[in-house]
């Protein structure tokens, strides 16, 4: 008989074991071991018998020295994706509903998400809670409502408190904001029109846009007009860009005046071009004899 590990003559309890106990005190391999850590938490020896490997015998010899405590109910409104799938039966598609339709009044209203089965229902009664300030009908207990939440203003934990939000898309909408509507939001990656109706209760926007406005308002003093503007030295005959509008800013106009210079400089490049390769030509010709270039000094 394998002999038991004891701490006050407690056996080893499966879910919370390290690797070196449970390869120590169990007659469970290394590959074993590995396969009960990645399939934890369980809540009964029914569950072991799911995984390979784990045959009649090999269960019984496991009863002898260790136990299975079951962890803490899941709260539904608060669990992530990886520990709700924890619970036999539930993948990934069923996990995101349930997340989607987060928050939950009691662990009751879960039972109308599609595919969730009568029997699937039962691992819920038996695993999961739904927490009472999470409720959507009451602030009662410790922690008052947070709803409705201010979007341009809330931290992460706040939002993940919000139904179908999960940390990359709380950490989304924050990296977008300010928004100027609460409309904004459906333009978030992974924000849809089903899950946007469903914020759409639970949360506002704050006119963080008024006071910008402000700001952004040039007063009539600042502005610049074509009389401002002394004269430069400049040849008229150069034919700069004309005003066309009485008032520009000095920045419009330098603007307006790179432009022209840069429409300009092509021209002029390739004049110069023009011009030498004409002179290259009429070299060649005068070296070939064709012709007679004569130098007048």
């Amino acid at each position: 008989m394998l002999k038991l590990l004891l701490m006050d003559d407690n056996p080893i309890d499966l879910n919370t074991a390290t690797f070196l106990v449970l390869k120590e005190h169990t007659p469970l391999d290394n590959r074993k071991v590995e396969m009960l850590m990645d399939a934890r938490p369980f809540w009964d020896y029914s569950e072991l018998s799911m995984l390979p490997g784990f045959g009649k015998k090999t269960l019984e010899r496991l009863a002898e020295v260790a136990i299975i405590v079951p962890p803490h109910p899941l709260d539904v409104n608060l669990c992530s994706l990886d520990e709700l799938q924890s619970i036999p039966g539930v993948g990934i598609v069923i996990a995101r509903r349930i997340v989607a339709g987060r928050p939950y009044d009691n662990l009751e209203s879960i039972s109308v998400i599609q595919g969730i089965s009568s029997n699937l229902m039962y691992m819920f009664r038996q695993r999961c809670v739904v927490s009472e300030h999470h409720s959507n009908s009451g602030s009662s207990g410790g922690q008052s409502n947070i709803f409705p939440l201010d979007i341009n203003d809330c931290d992460l934990d706040e939002l993940l408190q919000l139904p179908g939000i999960g940390p990359k898309l709380a950490q989304r909408i924050i990296s977008s904001r300010p928004f100027a509507k609460i409309e904004d939001l459906i333009c978030v990656n992974g924000v849809g029109t089903n899950l946007f109706e469903k914020l759409i209760g639970f949360c506002e926007v704050t006119d963080v846009f008024a006071d910008r406005s402000k700001t952004e308002v040039i007063d009539d003093d600042t502005w610049f007009t074509e009389g401002v503007y002394q004269d430069s030295g400049i040849d008229s005959n150069l034919s700069l860009p004309e005003i066309s509008n009485p008032v520009m800013s000095l920045v419009a106009y330098e603007a307006a005046l790179d432009q022209e210079i840069r429409r300009r400089f092509p021209l002029l490049i390739s004049g110069w071009i023009t011009a030498i390769l004409v002179i290259v030509s009429l070299v060649l010709l005068d070296m070939l004899g064709i012709i007679s270039v004569t130098i007048l000094k």
